[in-house]
């Protein structure tokens, strides 16, 4: 009989870790500062003391001034929620990001369709690459470290330029000369016209690897670089379990 109740109870445990399991999208494995999880709709949220902690689904990791958040989710996918970044785990395929800049290591399974990233303007679609994206009101610049990203509007298409590259900028000063004697204003439009050069519009589109795209409403700026201050961020990756 004893046996029996051991064995009962080893079953029991096993039931609802594996309940539990199912419950959560991952894990915050690592904090710095104040980090706070928010679960469901509530509007208090708990504060992270230690680590690891779950994190079940339908749930929001917050990070406020000078804080840091390392996230796992699933098995093969590393975020980073660097300061006043707000992030929510809707279900195992669909995030939210509402505010901050979150970086994203997502390793592609066989063939599993990877997740998708939801900001104030686009869903971002993900399969197996390292970026960062920067969310700020009705803005979202995306910087692509490698791989591709799918991006799509949320509502009507975007009208997508390309900013001209420091070269190009060559001409543009010299062109400048010409208007020394213009008006502030008639510099202004001149400026704007020559700074960007107008592609396409689309719904959706792909980012190649290296190129950074900052997406204002239904406007879609394409630069041929990433910026060296998030390009540093990227190590933080080596910080964690994540950088495998």
């Amino acid at each position: 009989m004893k046996r029996i109740a051991v064995a009962l109870t080893v079953l029991i445990s096993l039931l609802i870790t594996n309940a539990r399991a199912g419950q959560d999208a991952g894990t915050i494995v690592r904090i710095e500062g104040t980090v706070k999880l928010f679960q469901g709709n509530r509007l208090k949220g708990k504060t992270i003391k230690n680590t690891p902690s779950s994190i079940p689904f339908k749930s929001s990791v917050k990070t406020y001034r000078k804080s840091k958040a390392f996230l796992i989710l699933g098995e093969k996918t590393r975020i980073i929620l660097l300061e006043r970044s707000l992030l929510t785990i809707e279900n195992a395929c669909n995030i939210n990001q509402s505010s901050g800049t979150v970086l994203y290591k997502v390793k592609k399974l066989g063939k599993v369709s990877g997740i998708a990233v939801k900001t104030p303007v686009s869903i971002i679609g993900v399969k197996g690459t390292m970026f960062a994206v920067a969310v700020n009101k009705k803005t979202a610049n995306i910087f692509l470290k490698t791989g591709t990203l799918s991006i799509e509007s949320l509502q009507k298409q975007f009208e997508v330029y390309k900013i001209k590259t420091a070269g190009e900028f060559e001409n543009f000063k010299q062109e400048f000369q010409k208007y020394q004697n213009a008006t502030m204003k008639e510099f202004e439009k001149f400026k704007q016209e020559t700074e960007k050069e107008f592609l396409f519009y689309t719904k959706k589109f792909t980012l190649p690897a290296g190129k950074s795209v900052s997406i204002r409403g239904n406007k879609v700026y394409i630069l041929e670089t990433i910026p060296k201050e998030i390009d540093r961020k990227f190590k933080l990756f080596t910080e964690y379990g994540g950088a495998q």
